[in-house]
């Protein structure tokens, strides 16, 4: 997530006027300090602020701080002050003093939406998501055009808060910041609807037995995948029932297409944009249609000046079109062709940091092609340590892991896979594929029942057992899906998945492997 804003302090001028010259007196810090003292020690810190010498504007404000005088100033000079204190709190990154002062700001009657989301912001990194989710509600219910005019800043802070109360230790919190949201006609940062969100809703009022609640919050997701996560889940028997045209998943996944190109003719800088769009055109299965958009775009930035690229989000962006490229190819059978764009993409950068996600999907790609070695080398270079989330580690792991069963090196995979065991509340789901790639159907079964007897796991594990559309698929992505039928084949299984849902085949096309 980016530095937070420094606009209020730095691209205006003091709210007294013009900063002062002459430099203020070590003097003035001494206990009674006139009122005008301690506003030039004031201006002194906003000036170490703007300068980024955090340190210095911290001590300043310490002792401005402790100034019985700054206590009687207008509450307008009194709130900037506490600005430049918590700003300075997060740029020499302490956090705990920066949500401090930032819960402090925000106590007063001027306080701006900029405010709570920094308040906002120390909350998610101090883990305190339920303060962030109440900052967040305030923001979208007194100023909701924030989420708009922050749209890049305001969606990660939502994504952040949201996934963070997801535990289930919050649910109240969720709830109440989900309904703000919807309440406020919220959209992602492309345009369309955060249905998972809306799911939620849905599933809550489905628990309470309101079903009119429910089918308002059904009303507005439009992502296929969550309807087949609907549709599949007997929680929501009645709802299918009720509009069964709602639960169109080919006619939703239709529309998506529709809605980005439409958002990509309108936005024509956004690479993002036109990677999204690539992303609707797998699920319906139009890779031609894909891949032409994708050296659309690559052409598209390759003919524009270095001083003046072609897409605004370039930086961030480009690595993944690169991806989508791949994933076209791939899915039309063109293997080595695939590799060679995929191995083009890894070596983008993302937002200026080495590309982590391309090298573990060039390694996925190298293991699917029968290549376990250069998988293996492939991720050589990626930083375990540092590069890393939890997650990310257990899809590096993976393929690891199914290059050395490739290689028949049952050390080093065995090694993996007692790592997976240890591991697996990382990722539940890739445990479950690395058991099932090692042949352990005991193993794969039994953490695929507990996980559909798990509210939380639920609605994921039982997405992953229904039929999709397949694209070209490899030999070893042939014998993959035949081990993968063999499991749901389980009495065990089979019972699980009725208790709760039951499998389809849709036509569309899953995302992933």
């Amino acid at each position: 997530m980016r530095l937070p804003i420094l606009s209020l302090l730095v691209a205006s001028s003091w709210l007294l006027g013009a900063p002062r010259a002459h430099a203020v007196d070590p003097s003035a810090f001494a206990s009674g300090a006139t009122a005008a003292q301690v506003i030039d020690q004031l201006e002194q810190a906003r000036q170490a602020l703007i300068a980024d010498k955090y340190e210095d504007a911290g001590k300043i404000m310490e002792k401005v701080l402790s100034q019985a005088a700054f206590a009687e100033l207008e509450p307008a000079i009194q709130i900037h002050g506490l600005r430049i204190a918590a700003y300075a709190a997060t740029g020499r990154k302490d956090t705990l003093a920066a949500h401090e002062f930032f819960s402090v700001v925000t106590e007063f009657k001027d306080a701006t939406a900029d405010d709570w989301a920094q308040r906002a912001y120390s909350a998610l990194l101090l883990e305190s998501f339920p303060d962030a989710a109440t900052s967040l509600t305030t923001i979208v219910k007194r100023w909701p055009e924030y989420l708009d005019k922050e749209s890049e800043f305001s969606q990660e802070l939502v994504q952040s808060a949201v996934r963070g109360l997801s535990s289930g230790k919050n649910d109240n919190e969720k709830r109440a910041l989900l309904e703000v949201l919807f309440d406020a006609n919220y959209k992602t940062e492309y345009g369309g609807e955060p249905s998972e969100y809306w799911r939620d809703l849905a599933e809550a009022a489905v628990a309470r037995n309101d079903l009119p609640a429910a089918t308002k919050y059904t009303t507005r997701i439009t992502d296929a995948s969550t309807l087949v996560a609907m549709r599949i889940d007997k929680r929501f028997d009645a709802l299918v029932a009720k509009d069964p045209r709602a639960f169109d998943v080919r006619a939703a996944a239709e529309q998506e297409v529709k809605r980005l190109r439409g958002f990509v003719a309108k936005n024509p800088r956004s690479l993002g944009g036109v990677v999204q769009l690539t992303y609707a055109l797998y699920t319906v299965g139009r890779f031609d249609d894909m891949l032409k958009t994708s050296d659309a775009a690559i052409a598209r930035i390759a003919k524009a000046p270095a001083k003046k690229p072609a897409y605004d989000d370039l930086e961030t962006q480009q690595s993944w079109i690169y991806n989508q490229k791949a994933n076209a190819l791939w899915s039309l059978g063109r293997w080595d062709d695939a590799l060679a764009a995929m191995a083009a993409g890894a070596k983008t950068g993302e937002g200026g940091s080495p590309n982590v996600s391309q090298a573990i999907n060039l390694g996925f790609y190298y293991d699917e092609a029968g290549k376990p070695r250069e998988a293996l080398a492939g991720l050589e270079g990626v930083d375990w340590a540092h590069s890393l989330s939890p997650y990310g580690r257990m899809q590096l792991q993976f393929v690891r892991y199914v290059a050395y069963l490739q290689l028949a090196d049952s050390g080093e995979a065995e090694k993996v896979l007692s790592w997976f065991r240890e591991h697996q509340a990382d990722s539940k789901e890739t445990a479950q594929g690395a058991l099932l790639e090692g042949g352990d159907f005991d193993g794969a079964a039994a953490l695929l029942v507990a996980r559909l007897r798990d509210s939380s796991e639920r609605a994921a594990a039982l997405l992953e057992v229904q039929d999709f559309d397949l694209p070209a698929q490899t030999e070893r992505a042939k014998e993959s899906e035949k081990r993968r039928q063999q499991l749901l084949a389980r009495a065990d299984v089979a019972a699980a998945i009725n208790e709760y849902g039951r499998r389809e085949k849709f036509p569309i096309v899953k995302i992933g492997f």
